[in-house]
């Protein structure tokens, strides 16, 4: 009835002066794209959210022929940023990184595309010349710092700033007092993520023992720190201290017994330390029906389910699992060299 009454008037408008004709048409015009905008854009952008849902899912193939199929020169900023993360997983870093700069140009306030920049940019420092690499490194530390400006709460990007920070000599801005003055930042509002990240700087000292002391009262004073408990188990293996890491993770497990996380960070140690395979693999099952989104992904369930039965000879069985596994992420390296080891011990 709103678009009969303003065509309506238009007439009554056009018959007073010519230039009121024109103005209707203009009416008459803006009125239809009102109800054609939707029909428009509607489908791209729910072409895109469904992009994004597959990317959250790890489901790496299946999203990028869903943005490739979209592909057109007035794309969207968050298409370029999510096609930026598809090359990122694809290795193709350069690719990525033109992405993201692209999607920055845009939404410049957007914390998650500076986080996802830096990383490309970080890779791409570390294939690139001795003149080129330094420059690269900066700009990476530049935008982690940027994602963390922009988002405090952003765990993501300090991580992988804390790890800059912790791994960048002096003269790239690396240095462990900035470690300890980006971790200080988030004693009060994070305290679970304070004392893991406090305890990564210890471990980058080689100070274990403080390190073993910091998550150990984190586990102790917040127990529905799930995080803890892996950054615990995580230096334990590390020491090849096994027993203490499997009490750790079964511990993880029993008091998180709805957490995903959880069951796949046990099965992956059972797979990978060669204990208890059958736990194992009862693990990555319930980590597989339990799974929504997020990392860790299906596709390394499926790629610890295929190094587990290549352990106990069941190369068919392992074949199908690194199948699984290359169906999300094609170039998965360790399911290719996986998938070969299968398939020479069938034809053995």
């Amino acid at each position: 009835m709103r678009q009969r009454r303003i065509i309506a008037g238009c007439g009554h408008r056009a018959s007073g002066r010519s230039g009121g004709f024109k103005l209707c048409v203009v009416m008459v015009i803006l009125s239809l794209l009102s109800f054609l905008t939707p029909a428009i854009f509607l489908p791209d952008q729910k072409k895109t959210d469904e992009a994004r849902n597959l990317l959250d899912r790890g489901e790496f193939s299946q999203a990028k022929g869903a943005l490739e199929s979209m592909a057109r020169p007035d794309q969207t900023t968050e298409w370029h940023f999510l096609l930026g993360k598809v090359h990122y997983v694809w290795g193709d870093f350069d690719k990525a990184a033109d992405l993201f700069e692209r999607a920055i140009k845009t939404r410049a306030d957007r914390s998650e595309y500076f986080l996802w920049w830096g990383r490309a940019l970080g890779r791409k420092a570390e294939r690139a010349t001795f003149l080129k690499a330094p420059f690269l490194a900066r700009k990476s530390r530049d935008a982690f710092q940027r994602a963390v400006e922009l988002d405090s709460n952003n765990l993501d990007a300090r991580d992988d700033l804390l790890s800059f920070y912790l791994e960048a000599p002096g003269f790239l801005g690396g240095g462990k007092d900035k470690a300890l003055v980006l971790v200080e930042q988030i004693k009060s509002s994070h305290s679970c993520e304070f004392h893991i990240q406090l305890a990564s700087i210890y471990q980058k000292e080689k100070s274990f023992d403080r390190a073993e002391e910091e998550l150990q009262k984190t586990t102790a004073a917040q127990p529905t720190c799930l995080g803890s408990y892996r950054a615990l188990a995580e230096l334990f293996e590390s020491r090849t201290r096994m027993s203490a890491a499997r009490e750790t993770l079964e511990k993880a497990v029993r008091l998180f017994p709805q957490s995903p996380v959880a069951h796949f960070a046990l099965g992956r140690f059972e797979i990978e330390a060669g204990g208890n395979l059958g736990m194992g693999r009862q693990e990555l099952e319930l980590f597989l029906t339990s799974y929504v989104s997020g990392e860790p992904y299906p596709f390394e369930a499926h790629y610890w389910l295929g190094e587990m039965f290549l352990k106990l000879n069941q190369p068919r069985k392992a074949q199908e699992e690194f199948q699984r596994a290359l169906k999300a992420v094609p170039i998965h390296g360790p399911s290719l060299k996986g998938m070969t080891e299968a398939r020479r011990l069938q034809g053995s």
